[in-house]
């Protein structure tokens, strides 16, 4: 270096440090905002304007209105003893630790990097127990896992039910989070007497004010915006009112319900929306879809669960996750612990009927299955109700056995199937267990229904409805959806994947495929059949990828759980076996504890097919969009 440039180098050297002071005052500046590298500033977008109301799949009927502000009764917290039991009690989760990104990864919809460190901090080992052991590994485990820890009290005599909910979740984006929005499912059942009344809120320990944005959905306003790919924590108190009346044409019938000697909390307390990179755009915004009855109400992203829930000593409860232990609660009840997770959701079941020595038995990879029913007091009744428990018992071993193996194991510890008062429905799925009607377990259905093949007892209704709600436990909780936008995603593979046992059970049992094969082939055609002989007014009017908003009840029943299984039958009809296979494996593997949309359906299916991508994209345009109903179910 030469003597002349010195005094431009020096000139340079002042204005690189003045630039890197004003970047640490800048940053220093605003402590709830994560520092960013220059590629994530890059990418970053402006905080998001008015939240997105329409469906994924939008349709003219599935608009809403406006914010309609709401006036809310302040709950308080619910104090209780702590639980000292078999397993010990989590104290408040620790408060969260800020995270800042080294960087952005190249996935556009989990564009942090994979951060674990839960699985060190908030979330103890004990809350990965619902897990069978070689599925505990963090690496296997979703990065930035949510947890819910909640404190219940449960009262059926009063239809009521209170608590107090901790929420750590993350902003998983690259963008500032400006609001939080909770799901109030009960609200949509008000007209039955479901009420959810949300009390004082905080995020990151501040108080925070919040309103209705929508039906079912309450926007929270914390004091800063959550910063891009960091943690958070949302305490807030609320209590409710549960139905003591089941009305047909309401697709809650006995999942939120008191009577009886039974209740039912499906649905029911405030849950984080879907935050999400919203299709066609750049940036991410909540999930806000219309609700209604005509098909399951969720969408949610897959969380831990730690509850602690107070119900009448006289009460046994069935629940999401695994026991961790019982004490004695307030005069006159019981504390009941469950832990568990990554499950798309919590619900449990409670009664006063339930048998205190349920069926048992066990998979080859150690899952403990269960079924529960109510006895009765009828010998005759009992006998059917027995002989009916030890039919569904076998089916729902076969299946997570069969299942496990083809398209990926269950990795829970236990499932089981509870005898409950449902009325209009036969079985409803919640993560690691299922309702099923006393309908279906008392055998009150025709007997003609009813057909044996490889050992298994098959009846529809009856234990093909077992089967189909125990696969529920692949399309709806370990790959989840937006079940009112988009319900055929789960359900048309949920009634398909059912037609699949016997020719799985007969692989393994050296029977011939054949047989196999024309023993679904019957029950399939029976479906084709009924189909064919639909006739609803404005049917032919309807796509089967219609979001719930956009057709009735029964509409629902003839896409859903009719046209669209015909769909994947016809895909394997037309570009084999091993296709369909391969889809249903990397389907499930790819959006394992994630939540799928119709283009990761669509992406799995032709990715099945190499080189007969748009091939296979007409097809499923054809199926799902297009009105021509005879004409498919005649290729």
């Amino acid at each position: 270096m030469t003597r002349k440039l010195l005094p431009v180098v020096l000139a340079l050297g002042l204005v690189v440090l003045a630039g890197l002071v004003f970047l640490l005052i800048s940053n220093s500046s605003s402590p709830n905002q994560a520092a960013l590298t220059p590629g994530e500033v890059s990418r970053l977008s402006p905080a998001p304007g008015p939240i997105s109301m329409a469906p994924v799949n939008t349709s003219p009927t599935g608009a809403t209105t406006g914010p309609v502000p709401t006036t809310q009764t302040p709950v308080p917290a619910t104090t209780t003893p702590p639980v000292t039991a078999t397993a010990p009690v989590s104290t408040e989760p620790s408060p969260p630790t800020p995270s800042t990104a080294p960087g952005p990864t190249p996935d556009p919809a989990n564009p942090c990097p994979a951060d674990r460190s839960a699985y060190t901090g908030y979330l103890k080992p004990e809350l990965l127990n619902a897990l069978l052991p070689q599925f505990r590994q963090p690496a296997n485990l979703p990065a930035h896992p949510a947890l819910y820890t909640m404190d219940l009290k449960v009262d059926p005599a009063a239809s009521s039910y209170s608590g107090r909910l901790t929420l750590d979740f993350w902003n998983r984006s690259l963008q500032p989070m400006p609001q939080v929005i909770l799901r109030t499912y009960p609200d949509f059942f008000r007209a039955i007497g479901a009420e959810l009344t949300l009390g004082n809120i905080e995020v990151n320990g501040q108080p925070t004010t919040f309103k209705e944005r929508a039906l079912t959905y309450q926007e929270v306003i914390p004091v800063a915006p959550i910063a891009p790919c960091s943690q958070a924590r949302l305490a807030v108190s609320f209590q409710g009112k549960i139905p003591t009346q089941q009305r047909e044409n309401q697709y809650a019938i006995g999942t939120f319900y008191a009577g009886q000697g039974f209740f039912a909390l499906g649905t029911f307390y405030p849950q984080v929306a879907v935050w999400e990179k919203q299709p066609g755009a750049a940036t991410w915004d909540w999930t806000i879809t219309p609700v209604r009855a005509s098909s399951d109400l969720t969408a949610a992203t897959a969380a831990f669960y730690d509850v602690r829930l107070q119900v009448p000593e006289a009460y046994q409860l069935i629940a999401a996750g695994v026991p961790a232990g019982t004490a004695p609660g307030e005069p006159g009840f019981k504390a009941w612990r469950f832990v568990g997770g990554p499950l798309r959701e919590f619900a449990a079941v409670g009664g006063q009927g339930f048998t205190t020595s349920p069926l048992t038995g066990k998979t080859r990879d150690n899952v403990q299955v269960k079924v529960y029913s109510v006895p009765s007091a009828d010998p005759a009744t009992a006998a059917r109700q027995q002989d009916f428990s030890r039919k569904a018992m076998d089916v729902t071993i076969a299946t997570l056995e069969e299942f496990g193996e083809v398209i990926g194991p269950y990795p829970y510890q236990q499932y089981s199937l509870v005898e409950f008062p449902l009325t209009g429905f036969n079985g409803v799925e919640w993560p690691m267990f299922t309702q099923l009607s006393q309908d279906i377990f008392r055998q009150r259905y025709t007997k003609d229904d009813e057909k044996e093949f490889g050992g298994l007892v098959y009846s529809k209704p009856g234990t093909l409805v077992v089967i189909h709600e125990t696969l529920h436990q692949w399309w709806y909780n370990l790959v989840g959806n937006d079940q009112q936008a988009e319900p055929f995603l789960d359900e048309g593979l949920t009634e398909y994947s059912a037609y699949l046992l016997p020719e799985l059970t007969a692989r393994r049992k050296n029977l011939p495929a054949e047989s196999a094969q024309a023993f679904a082939r019957e029950w399939l055609d029976r479906l084709r059949n009924r189909v064919k002989q639909q006739d609803l007014p404005g049917i032919g009017d309807l796509k089967a990828a219609s979001s719930a908003a956009e057709v009735s009840l029964d509409q629902a029943g003839f896409i859903y759980y009719r046209k669209v299984p015909l769909m994947y039958e016809a895909f394997r009809a037309k570009f084999g076996e091993e296709a369909l296979y391969r889809f249903m494996k990397a389907y499930m593997q790819t959006n394992r504890y994630g939540l799928a949309h119709l283009a990761d359906l669509r992406r799995e299916l032709a990715a099945a097919v190499p080189g007969r991508e748009t091939e296979v994209n007409g097809f499923i345009d054809r199926w799902l969009f297009d009105q021509k109903l005879a004409e498919d179910l005649g290729n």
